[in-house]
């Protein structure tokens, strides 16, 4: 464990990491938080589980496949249009 990340600011990262997927309507499978980097498990309401970093989920991104259905339902509302 670095030095500056106490067990309780990695308590804290968990917890927003937990959060960040259950806004979502999923969930975090992993059982801890080493650092922003470290791939986590989680479980997305459609698609299953999957492994993204802590990063990317913190900051917006969710399940790849759900990411491809909204850029698919997006081209095909620009082409209805």
């Amino acid at each position: 464990m670095r030095e500056d990340n106490p067990p309780e600011r990695l308590n804290a990262r968990f917890a927003e990491v937990v959060a960040a997927a259950e806004s979502r309507g999923g969930k975090c499978i992993s059982q801890s938080y080493i650092h922003c980097d470290t791939q986590m498990e989680f479980e997305c309401k459609k698609h299953g589980t999957f492994f993204s970093k802590a990063r990317f989920v913190l900051g917006g991104a969710w399940c790849m496949k759900c990411g491809f259905d909204v850029k698919k339902s997006r081209e095909i509302g620009r082409a209805s249009c």
